[in-house]
Formats: structure tokens, sequence, C-alpha cells
């Protein structure tokens, strides 16, 4: 059955205030650690991938500089699953560039001098965008379980 992602967030918000209001902890706790546990498959894709969207041994130097994760709301207007990007300690990686397809870089290590390079676009967005139907899918299976144990229990 497809569920547009509107339908699936207002499913989701639904089922969270009916678990909340049955005060059904254990289900609530189940169905989020569903959905975060099908949102943490996205970022082990994107490193695997990264040597595959960038220029030679420059996804050996991003990889470790990348702090990537997710974050599920299931409260006020904006409910639904994030996965994010961004880097880590005080690295100035310019990732929406890079996801662009721009990387700037010096001339053979020269800092006076700065070009850009046409790199592969949707070094993140991509894989995100591939994971995206598998991951939506996971999530309505976990929205459909959980309704399913709710209505069973009342």
């Amino acid at each position: 059955m497809a569920v547009t992602t509107d339908a699936a967030a207002q499913d989701l918000a639904t089922l969270a205030r009916n678990l909340r209001d049955a005060g059904e902890t254990g289900l609530r706790r189940d169905l989020l650690a569903a959905i975060k546990h099908a949102a943490a498959t996205i970022p082990p894709v994107v490193r695997v991938q990264l040597p595959d969207r960038m220029p030679d041994r420059y996804a050996a130097v991003l990889d470790p500089d990348l702090d990537m994760g997710s974050s599920t709301r299931t409260t006020g207007t904006e409910i639904g699953v994030s996965v994010y990007a961004r880097p880590r300690g005080r690295k100035k990686r310019k990732l929406p560039r890079l996801d662009h397809g721009i990387l700037t870089h010096p001339l053979f290590g020269d800092r006076k001098y700065w070009y850009d390079q046409a790199i592969t676009r949707g070094f993140f967005s991509g894989p995100v965008e591939d994971a995206a139907p598998r991951v939506r899918a996971d999530m309505i299976d976990a929205i459909d379980h959980t309704s399913d144990e709710l209505w069973r229990g009342t």
C-alpha cells in the first residue's frame, strides 16, 4: 500500500497522541525505537558511498570530520525524522557546497590560491533520497504494528 509522507506523518502524530493519552509508555518507547532504528541506517550508507562520490583521497579526509545522525519528532507541526550531516569540531567544511557538487581546495597545498573543482553532486542527499522509500516503509510498518498492539490492548 502506498502511503504519502503527509499521511504517514499524520498517522504518526495520531498514534503518538493516542499512546500518550492511553498512558502506554512501553508501546510509545518501542515505536520511537523502531523509527530511530530505521533512520539510523542512513548515515552508514552515506559513509560507505563517500569514496565513490569524492575525488581521490578526499573521502578519507572528509569522513572523520563528519558528524551524522538523525532526530525524531512526534509532537508539534513538524512530525517526522530528520537526517543531518555537519562538520565535527572546529573544521570548516562547506557541506552544502560539497552536496551541490563543488569542492574548494588550495592549489597543491598553497593556501593563498583556492580553486573550485566540480565533483559528483549529492554526496549526502543522494544516499538519503535513495534510502527514503525503505526507511519510510519501515516506519509505516512500525506505526501499523504499534497501532495494532494499542487497539488489541484496549
